[in-house]
């Protein structure tokens, strides 16, 4: 069978991930289960995929900003709110208050008070229109200064059209998760089962640190996203295939 480490690359910045039968799911052994994604993670069944090209990180802002200048695309946050999302908040709020709001994102916000509901993801994530790929935070901030850290705040259609512009297209959940696992199997961590195999407060990836949603101490060095690259990659090649930010595939989700 191929293998990733000795097939030279003929795509630049891509890594060949060998095709092949991998368990995919979650696997309640290694996992708590304690969240909605584990849950319909299970049952762990096997699934097999032909080869295929994979890029070696997330997708930058650096590569997101040249596919902008160079088509001219305006992304979904961008651009203002849909008329039916206003007719439809009518009832709860004063529609004009939306008229040429732009949509936004959904950015983190620590909480303010106790957690009514542990399940109740608006109480550390909120809407705001000023938040874009070019303003991943919100105002006051900008890509500009994190030219390698991965684009934000973009939708399954902007992802979709970024990857037909660079030759591409987004992989499929089987294709990814078989990318993440590097060859592994069944282990709790891309890079096996120790979670820190290089020795206490040497970081695998970057993730939350302290009491969720509260406080991240960022002993990881990075209190939100950081720079591709900068924790060790999979062992087919591939960068922050767990952690940094949430990545975005072919498949439409269904439990």
């Amino acid at each position: 069978p191929l293998s990733a480490q000795e097939e030279s690359s003929g795509v630049e910045n891509m890594v060949l991930i060998p095709g092949g039968t991998f368990s995919m799911g979650g696997d309640p052994g290694l996992m708590d289960g304690g969240s909605q994604s584990h849950g319909t993670s299970y049952p762990i069944h096997e699934v097999t995929v032909d080869a295929f090209w994979m890029d070696e990180t997330e997708v930058t802002n650096r590569q997101f900003a040249a596919f902008v200048e160079a088509t001219g695309f305006v992304t979904f946050a961008e651009q203002p709110l849909p008329a039916e999302v206003i007719l439809a908040s009518i009832k709860q709020i004063e529609a004009a208050s939306l008229v040429n709001q732009t949509a936004g994102s959904i950015i983190f916000a620590e909480p303010q008070a106790a957690l009514h509901s542990p399940n109740d993801v608006t109480q550390w994530w909120r809407i705001e229109p000023a938040a874009t790929w070019r303003a991943p935070d919100g105002p006051g901030s900008s890509w500009q200064d994190r030219m390698d850290h991965p684009v934000v705040n973009v939708t399954y259609d902007d992802a979709a059209a970024y990857a037909a512009w660079a030759g591409k297209r987004l992989p499929t959940e089987a294709e990814w998760e078989r990318a993440a696992h590097g060859g592994l199997d069944r282990q709790p961590y891309v890079w096996g089962d120790a979670f820190s195999p290089q020795g206490e407060g040497i970081w695998m990836a970057n993730i939350w640190q302290g009491p969720w949603p509260y406080e991240n101490t960022g002993k990881d060095g990075f209190v939100t996203t950081a720079p591709v690259k900068s924790f060790p990659p999979n062992t087919y090649g591939l960068y922050d295939v767990s952690g940094n930010v949430w990545e975005i595939v072919a498949d439409r989700y269904h439990p």
